[in-house]
């Protein structure tokens, strides 16, 4: 087979816009050519014909947990227990089968996220993650770890996280769950509310090339702005969590997010997390600087999981299988089960439907895009985001000359048909 393929015959999404017909061309699994399928170079290269459909950058998911019964922290689900078992063999097997799993849906690329675990558990898991980042050996790139859940402080803010196993921000702490990752943190989620220490550790991992993220807080306007100028450049699955808000000036955690310019902000987009109302709202006041992520859990892909047991609380999937919930409390979410395929075509729906915004009764954009023009939209949400958070984007998130060839082949109804990681076929034919 050629160390070179030509990928031709799909509307290529590109950073310009939309190619119709185009060509996707790679050499040792970088792109060198994005372009018309006429003006392609295909002498001595494999040529793929991909006959209609889109082809979008693959997916890159900033935070998630778990899918196809295993969760990456927390290891394998017992069906006979209902919860989650964590030997070693499982740890090993979760990243793997998570990986893959979302594969199958886009995902070429993922920061895998824990939650708040006892230290042994946590610290095992971080071995595991950082392991597969540093030997890649799934069919997506394991790009590092996100820290989701330790480093919170408030319980009426923890969620479905588990407040007895909160950490106080620590350099040390930081330092030592990085050596065990092998140096792929990628992302730490920090409550500002800590005060000082939360400054000096924000400025830590911002020195250690580690993104700062905030979600899950009571933080008033005062400690959010700190944190921002600080570094924080990410806000974690916004308006879940809880996130501490006022409509009151200065407001509070949620104001402050959707005001500073430098924050990227996460959005679960199932419908169910967030209304899409708000999806609209946030993207708008946001101007689309926004990252697409799943957050999702062990369920994603195992039809038969009805009942689970997470630490102290029982959870269910909902009936219609659109999320995970504290039993008998259903606006209190687990995690999800969405997928980043499922994620574009709610997007490309909501941007193109025309759905208005809760708070400024219009569309995210006008004049209202084309479905062509949502989905280019959506794709940089899922995509380019992503990647520029985790400051990659000279590496991943677009159809373009230099960059990895991760692509996601999908057809007119946006159902994924093929999956390529460096232009090689993983998912699909």
């Amino acid at each position: 087979m050629s160390d070179a393929i030509l990928l031709r015959g799909a509307s290529l999404v590109t950073p310009d816009g939309i190619v119709p017909g185009g060509a996707l061309g790679a050499t040792g699994g970088a792109i060198d050519y994005a372009g018309p399928a006429a003006d392609a170079p295909a002498e001595g290269r494999e040529i793929v014909e991909l006959a209609g459909g889109y082809l979008l950058p693959g997916f890159i998911d900033l935070h998630l947990h778990g899918g196809g019964g295993y969760d990456v922290t927390g290891g394998r689900y017992d069906p006979g227990t209902r919860a989650l078992v964590a030997g070693e063999e499982d740890l090993r097997a979760a990243v793997d089968v998570v990986v893959t799993t979302h594969a199958r849906h886009g995902t070429t690329a993922a920061t895998l996220a824990t939650w708040a675990a006892p230290h042994a558990l946590l610290v095992r898991a971080l071995e595991t993650i950082g392991e597969a980042a540093a030997h890649p050996r799934t069919p997506g790139r394991v790009l590092g770890v996100n820290i989701e859940g330790t480093f919170l402080k408030d319980p009426a803010y923890a969620g479905a996280q588990q407040p007895e196993n909160f950490q106080a921000p620590s350099v040390e702490l930081f330092d030592e769950f990085n050596r065990a990752a092998g140096g792929a943190v990628r992302v730490v989620n920090i409550a500002p509310e800590f005060g000082e220490s939360s400054i000096r550790f924000i400025r830590h991992l911002v020195e250690c090339g580690v993104t700062p993220s905030t979600g899950h807080t009571g933080a008033t306007a005062e400690e959010m702005n700190a944190a921002v100028d600080a570094g924080v450049r990410l806000a974690v699955h916004l308006t879940n969590g809880p996130l501490a808000s006022s409509t009151k000036p200065p407001g509070m955690a949620l104001e402050v997010l959707l005001t500073r310019e430098e924050v990227t902000c996460e959005l679960i987009c199932d419908g169910r997390h967030v209304d899409p109302r708000y999806v609209v709202s946030i993207l708008a006041a946001k101007r689309m600087d926004c990252a697409a992520v799943t957050d999702a859990m062990f369920a994603v892909d195992v039809p038969g999981i009805r009942r689970f047991v997470f630490g102290a609380q029982e959870g269910e999937v909902a009936p219609d299988g659109s999320c995970a919930r504290v039993l008998g409390k259903p606006n209190t979410l687990f995690s999800s089960t969405l997928t980043l395929d499922r994620a574009l075509r709610n997007l490309v729906a909501w941007l193109a439907g025309p759905v208005h915004g809760i708070y400024h009764g219009g569309p995210a954009i006008t004049p209202v895009p084309s479905r062509d023009e949502a989905i280019c939209l959506a794709s940089r949400l899922l995509s380019e985001r992503p990647a520029h958070v985790l400051g990659l984007a000279d590496r991943l998130g677009s159809l373009a000359p230099g960059r990895l060839c991760d692509c996601v082949h999908l057809n007119d109804a946006l159902e994924v048909k093929a999956v390529y990681m460096g232009a090689a076929l993983v998912h699909g034919a």
